[in-house]
């Protein structure tokens, strides 16, 4: 309710208008491929930084754990079942 359904719902009603998943399939993996592009560029170009000095080599290691929690989530989405219920990080947690 009131948020944006991005560009993807659209294509995705379009796939099960016509039947056919290849439009979505090309969209995802057009998105996923950028993604993976861009992120696996910037961990290279800071690799050699790895060692020093900090300022760099901790951006190289964000980008660097940035790219492997980022494939990770995309990868448990993946998997996920899309009527399962979230749970926000304050549930089952006590802060006192």
């Amino acid at each position: 309710a009131g948020l944006s359904e991005g560009p993807v719902v659209p294509v995705a009603e379009h796939a099960i208008e016509t039947g056919s998943p290849d439009e979505l399939l090309q969209v995802l993996t057009d998105i996923v491929q950028a993604q993976i592009k861009e992120r696996f560029d910037r961990v290279m170009a800071l690799q050699k930084y790895a060692a020093g000095p900090v300022d760099k080599a901790r951006e190289y290691v964000e980008a660097m754990l940035g790219l492997q929690v980022w494939a990770h989530k995309l990868y448990l989405c993946a998997h996920s079942d899309p009527h399962e219920k979230v749970h926000s990080h304050e549930e089952g947690h006590s802060h006192e």
